[in-house]
């Protein structure tokens, strides 16, 4: 089936909440560094995490970076060979309520591939 936001201009390098089909999704984080990332003010640099198997990398947000960090400390070094869980829910923003993707521990079971 075809999701209709595959059929829009989008930045679509980055792994978006609609990609994980309303599932829990449980990744093995490859890397984590910084980039410069282009937005509706500006560029910003904003955290970067790889995935072990995945097909686009996570633009993690503050909020998703202090979940992370309340699990496997702050230095993303040691985020390296741990895995977490995305799953996708909405929040409110400035434009309404909108699609976003949170972290959360792992529940059990290996990592899937997104």
């Amino acid at each position: 089936m075809t999701h209709w936001r595959t059929l829009q201009d989008s930045d679509n390098r980055y792994v978006a909440a609609f990609e994980l089909g309303g599932k829990d999704v449980t990744l093995k984080i490859k890397s984590a560094g910084s980039a410069s990332v282009e937005g509706k003010n500006g560029s910003k640099r904003k955290l970067i995490i790889q995935f072990e198997g995945a097909k686009k990398p996570f633009l993690a947000n503050a909020t998703n970076c202090k979940t992370i960090a309340a699990m496997y400390g702050t230095d993303v070094e040691n985020w390296v060979g741990k895995s977490i869980t995305l799953f996708p829910t909405t929040t409110a923003s400035p434009d309404g309520v909108v699609e976003c993707i949170r972290v959360r521990p792992v529940a059990g079971g290996t990592p899937d591939t997104a």
